[in-house]
């Protein structure tokens, strides 16, 4: 078995407080001056403390949300994840979302791209 990355280890904190529905430990993956874009899109967040506002708010909306990895994958110092998003407990079908997270110098996440279907309820662009 592969042995993990620091910067794969960030992607999975990611998804782990996402499933813990927590802010705090969401953002400690991130640099301080992060950026949050819709891929091929418009900037959705800059800065770890948009961020930590961003994603209390999400979190207090969708207190079932629920995330699974599917593919993770690190191509030099790029870390690209599927992963599988259950908002609620009565969602019919979970969304799929990609997010291709890039690193600094210092090993926090400066960027996410994030890809997700066009009718997402409000997530990141909130």
């Amino acid at each position: 078995m592969k042995k993990s990355t620091a910067q794969v280890e960030a992607a999975r904190t990611v998804i782990r407080a996402v499933n813990a529905k927590d802010s705090k430990l969401y953002v400690s993956v991130f640099a301080e001056n992060a950026v949050v874009q819709l891929y091929s899109g418009p900037v959705r967040v800059t800065g770890r403390q948009m961020l930590e506002e961003n994603r209390r708010r999400h979190f207090a909306l969708y207190p079932h949300i629920r995330s699974e990895i599917q593919h993770l994958v690190q191509i030099g110092d790029t870390v690209v994840m599927h992963d599988r998003v259950w908002l609620n407990p009565d969602t019919e079908a979970p969304v799929d979302v990609v997010e291709i997270y890039s690193f600094g110098e210092d090993g926090l996440i400066s960027k996410i791209d994030v890809i997700q279907p066009q009718k997402l309820p409000p997530a990141i662009d909130e």
